[in-house]
């Protein structure tokens, strides 16, 4: 998945690693018979589209569409995977670390 991924989206590519990881996560390996999301917390995890169909079938009517739903949805994850890259931005700027190394001669 991640060398399509790379191949398809270029330079790009990285962005898509937590969407890839959480395919990866949520699919039950032919091995055990599990995914490796359920192994670890002992649940079957809830994605996107497992959301989108107990909406749909949820028998009470809410006043917010589907539709409206799964946007406010891909506008949330969107932003929630901003957080991340930011805070690795400010450590690394806190940190002191500049990019640039130091050559040390020892005697």
């Amino acid at each position: 998945m991640l060398c399509r991924a790379a191949t398809n989206e270029g330079k790009d590519w990285d962005r898509l690693i937590p969407y890839l990881l959480f395919a990866y996560r949520e699919v039950p390996q032919a091995s055990t018979g599990y995914s490796s999301f359920e192994l670890v917390y002992g649940w079957a995890v809830r994605g996107p589209l497992d959301i989108l169909k107990e909406c749909w079938e949820a028998s009470s009517k809410s006043s917010e569409s589907i539709v409206s739903y799964v946007l406010t949805m891909q506008e949330k994850l969107a932003k929630m995977s901003e957080l991340p890259r930011e805070n690795l931005a400010n450590s690394s700027r806190n940190s002191g670390m500049t990019g640039m190394a130091e050559i040390v001669n020892f005697r």
